[in-house]
């Protein structure tokens, strides 16, 4: 008798049918229900050193309740010291004014607002003095 394995018996002795590959199954495009359930893949993050671009079209508030609660946030957020001015070159915090925390009341928030509204302003007015003086240096100089 020559060795090899013990003959098949039972159920294990039936032919099974050819399996199908993986590759078989997920060569058919989806259908349509399904790529209406698909979905799309999360944007690719920023490499190293590759700042985010785009654009965020964001509606202004509709209302005094609306406003008042953007005004709220904008205050919280101040206090957490989370709110920065980025310039050319620079970068600085914007502070809460109030004098007491946890304060939302709307003499508050606007402070809160007006406060952001100068640091914007500083800047701006930063970069057109120097864009201002760089202009004149070029003149001068003949650059």
């Amino acid at each position: 008798r020559a060795a090899g394995p013990p003959p098949l018996v039972g159920a294990a002795a039936r032919p099974r049918p050819p399996r199908r590959s993986l590759s078989f199954c997920c060569r058919r495009p989806p259908s349509p229900a399904m790529r209406e359930r698909t979905p799309p893949p999360p944007p690719r993050p920023p490499l190293e050193g590759e700042l985010p671009r785009g654009e965020v079209s964001v509606p202004p508030p509709e209302g005094e309740a609306a406003l008042s609660e953007c005004l709220r946030d904008l205050k919280r957020t101040l206090e957490g010291g989370s709110v920065f001015v980025i310039g050319r070159g620079r970068r600085y915090p914007v502070r809460d004014p109030a004098k007491s925390r946890g304060d939302v009341s709307r003499e508050a928030c606007e402070e809160a607002f007006d406060e952001l509204s100068r640091a914007i302003g500083f800047e701006l007015l930063a970069q057109a003095a120097a864009s201002h003086a760089a202009s004149r240096a070029e003149a001068a100089f003949g650059g």
